[in-house]
């Protein structure tokens, strides 16, 4: 009798039942069909899903207990044949488990401990004229059809459903490429899109806007890409104060902004901020904070940030100071953008003064950094030296620096 596997059972369920003896019919793993030997239980490693099966099926399998494949189920519920149950699609339910043994036709490998899901590999094969597909990074699947058009957001759970014959992809409704619209490999699936301008705002038809889709990391060559859909109505211009609605870059500014946090003030606050890129620069002052996303190379799209000099004289007016922030560039690294910002907002910082920071921006004032203490900011080319002690680099921003002693 298997003694040890009962005493780890104790903990479980609180009863003690010795396991019956082998015989024809019944094997360490679980129970056997009529004259046929059970198998091994299967392992799925350190899971605790894994655990609660495998000690379920221990418990569950003599007595006939175990649910059958599709039933739904709790995860200390016993599966048949090896199943599973796990909510990699949805609901919790018995799945086929793929640790051991590769997925039939039509399903795929996923989760942990890894089930078999369906995978109706809708990008190759379209979706019957009532359902939609939506694309997940490892299958695609066909879902019944809701009422998204071209450029609505949708999302994989289904809450938001693209019409029929769409594609639910990166959380926006889009057409196949039909080798006539523009097309545009995005996320390794070829739609229609890049077909409108969205600096310009040029390229859809009445009552439809341009928007950036997938800022910086469109497809393998790191560009935006733009979408025609039904113009969302936002016309926040650049610099006015901005709130985000969960699901837009934009939130309530015209489509050619993003509405980003800036450090206008100790609080962080949100504003409309331009599009930008090579062909399409910043407005004086302004710097194109570029994005860099993993794999991908650093981005032809960013966002403007900064509205001053930080080593001009005053550029900001009386009552107001340029507040220097750290942006990124990418691979190289941060560089300085200025933001206009009340003098009365916080007791800023003077030389010397302890400071909160990372270095950029602080709770410094004006043309400091925090480092240990308020220091002096400083250009490690030259071009803005240290009155007094050295120019120390700053981390992360290569071209400048801190004065210490």
């Amino acid at each position: 009798m298997r003694w040890t596997a009962c005493l780890f059972l104790v903990a479980l369920t609180g009863c003690f039942t010795p396991e019956p003896e082998k015989g024809a019919g019944a094997a360490d793993g679980g129970g056997g069909g009529a004259g046929g030997a059970g198998g091994a239980g299967p392992d799925y490693g350190a899971s605790d899903a894994a655990v609660a099966q495998d000690a379920a099926m221990d418990a569950g399998a003599d007595a006939g207990q175990c649910l059958p494949l599709e039933a739904p189920c709790q995860p200390s519920d016993c599966c048949v044949g090896g199943g599973v149950c796990s909510g990699a699609d949805g609901a919790p339910r018995c799945l086929p488990g793929c640790a051991a043994e590769p997925c039939g036709a039509g399903r795929v490998c996923l989760g942990d401990p890894p089930v078999c899901v369906p995978d109706d590999d809708c990008v190759a094969t379209p979706c019957a004229a009532a359902e939609s597909c939506v694309v997940e990074p490892a299958r695609s699947r066909c879902v019944p059809a809701g009422e998204g058009g071209v450029g609505a957001t949708c999302d994989r759970a289904g809450g938001a459903r693209c019409a029929g014959g769409l594609l639910c992809l990166t959380g926006r409704c889009v057409q196949a490429c039909d080798g006539v619209c523009g097309c545009a490999a995005v996320a390794g699936v070829d739609v229609c899109a890049d077909a409108c301008d969205v600096f310009e705002q040029q390229g859809c038809a009445d009552g439809e806007a341009c928007l950036a889709w997938r800022i910086g990391v469109a497809d393998d060559t790191s560009r935006l890409v733009g979408l025609c859909a039904p113009a969302p109505g936002t016309t926040g211009a650049a610099g006015e104060a901005c709130a985000t609605d969960g699901g837009t870059y934009h939130g309530d500014c015209a489509p050619t902004n993003t509405c980003a946090v800036t450090v206008r003030t100790p609080e962080l606050e949100r504003r409309c901020l331009p599009l930008c890129d090579d062909a399409h620069p910043c407005p004086a002052a302004g710097v194109c904070e570029r994005v860099e996303a993993v794999g991908l190379p650093l981005g032809q799209t960013g966002t403007c940030r900064g509205d001053c000099a930080v080593f001009d004289e005053n550029p900001c007016g009386d009552g107001h100071f340029c507040r220097p922030a750290a942006v990124g560039q990418g691979a190289a690294g941060l560089t300085l953008a200025g933001w206009c910002t009340p003098l009365q907002a916080a007791p800023w910082g003077e030389v010397g003064a302890p400071c909160e920071g990372a270095p950029l921006p602080s709770t410094c004032g004006p043309g400091l950094a925090c480092a240990g203490t308020c220091r002096p900011i400083c250009a490690l080319d030259g071009s803005v030296p240290c009155a007094t002690g050295q120019c120390t680099p700053l981390p992360g921003v290569p071209a400048y620096g801190a004065c210490t002693d």
